[in-house]
């Protein structure tokens, strides 16, 4: 449960570092809108807050299911963020020299599948929630199979997560290129 709350942080700085890492405006287009760049310490509050609640007994654990759910909502609001941050970007272009601290353009070019997988993955599991409740109903599943089939989906998106994660990070400048704009 700890570690369910405190993710919510580190999504959060996932967003930040997307926004701070990748050139709003490639190849001259503007941003679709505009998201406002939050910075890291505030993550970590957000993420240590509840951290520190889940720690201090925040969540009864008299009923577990119920306890997962809310400490996974906790994930809403870093998660909106990240799909702000990866919305108001044009993906597709080359970014000029100073946008990314460079002598010459880079090409800022990702696969619409890339943001797709991560996004539909960032929100899949909020899907489970209609899906158990349909499961309890239907009556013919134990409460382990039930369980196996959940943890399965959170694997599953997890590992898209990963995937698009991979996809944006691989962009990113190294340390070595950022130490040559400093």
């Amino acid at each position: 449960m700890l570690l369910v709350t405190s993710a919510a942080g580190f999504i959060g700085s996932i967003g930040s570092a997307i926004h701070r890492e990748y050139p709003l405006a490639l190849a001259g287009a503007p941003p679709k809108f505009s998201v406002p760049k939050v910075p890291d310490w505030a993550w970590i509050i957000y993420g240590g807050i509840l951290f520190a609640h889940v720690a201090a007994g925040g969540f009864s654990m008299y009923r577990p299911a119920a306890d997962i759910f809310l400490a996974g909502c906790t994930q809403f609001v870093p998660t909106v963020y990240v799909t702000a941050v990866i919305a108001c970007r044009n993906w597709s272009g080359a970014a000029s020299a100073a946008a990314v601290g460079k002598e010459e353009e880079k090409d800022f070019v990702f696969s619409s599948m890339s943001r797709i997988v991560y996004l539909v993955s960032s929100y899949w599991l909020a899907l489970m929630l209609p899906v158990y409740a349909a499961m309890v109903y239907i009556d013919r599943l134990s409460l382990g199979e039930m369980n196996a089939i959940l943890h399965a989906n959170l694997g599953v998106a997890w590992a898209c997560q990963i995937c698009g994660l991979r996809a944006f990070c691989a962009a990113i400048p190294s340390t070595d290129e950022l130490k040559k704009r400093n």
